[in-house]
């Protein structure tokens, strides 16, 4: 029975002492730029562009500290579908007169994840500023679909799938013995993407409804600052 008990009380320990090595992390994240810059849809042959800008957006993330004092970070980054309708000016011929009319409803459907290694820096000093730097993958999913008010018009979707990776520096200030502030500027190395757009004109051939891109840029205007709570758990 004893052994039984310390047996008991030794992994309790253990399951604690593992549990210490957890994090729970909640972000509020600066936008600067587009997620991908402007969306373009047409109307009658006319071209407008959509810059969808989320200057302030909330996330959460999960972080592991492994045996070397380094972390393992996952984070649901972005989870947003927005609709809205569009509107078009137009201009009376004979008056002049510009109005307004609504020409198709705009659905914008987004999901990215995070996963980062972090590597602490000075991990045996008792710094008040702890510095970190972050290597970090973030697949996503980004979509637009405009549906037209007006049967003149046709649906054009236009469909995002890659992973960016980012350097992220990073700095974390102890509040409490369990609560730390976690600020960090996730700086973009590459964005790799595959581009594809449907057109349901009637009028363009079966090859021209659609059709895809493959893109690599290296070091992207897409610009992103943090700042998060941590509660170990």
């Amino acid at each position: 029975m004893i052994k039984t008990i310390t047996f008991a009380a030794l992994m309790l320990c253990s399951s604690l002492l593992h549990a210490q090595q957890y994090f729970v992390k909640a972000y509020a994240t600066g936008n600067f730029t587009s997620f991908h810059g402007e969306h373009t849809t047409r109307t009658f042959g006319m071209t407008q562009h959509i810059d969808d800008v989320r200057f302030l957006s909330p996330s959460v993330a999960v972080t592991k500290k492994n045996k070397r004092g380094n972390f393992h970070e996952l984070e649901l980054s972005i989870l947003d579908v927005r609709k809205m309708d569009i509107k078009t000016q137009f201009t009376q011929p004979v008056t002049g007169i510009k109005y307004y009319e609504l020409t198709s409803r705009l659905t914008h459907s987004i999901i990215a994840a995070r996963y980062e290694y972090i590597v602490s820096i000075g991990k045996k000093k008792h710094w008040m500023v702890q510095p970190s730097i972050g290597f970090a993958a973030m697949p996503y999913f980004d979509r637009y679909r405009s549906t037209p008010y007006i049967n003149a018009d046709y649906p054009v979707t236009q469909t995002y799938i890659g992973v960016r990776s980012f350097v992220v520096p990073r700095i974390t200030v102890p509040l409490t013995r369990r609560l730390s502030l976690d600020a960090n500027i996730p700086i973009t190395v590459a964005d790799m993407s595959y581009a594809r757009e449907n057109i349901a004109d009637p009028a363009l051939p079966a090859s021209a409804q659609r059709y895809g891109v493959l893109d690599i840029s290296m070091f992207t205007n897409y610009i992103t600052a943090r700042v998060g709570l941590s509660l170990r758990l």
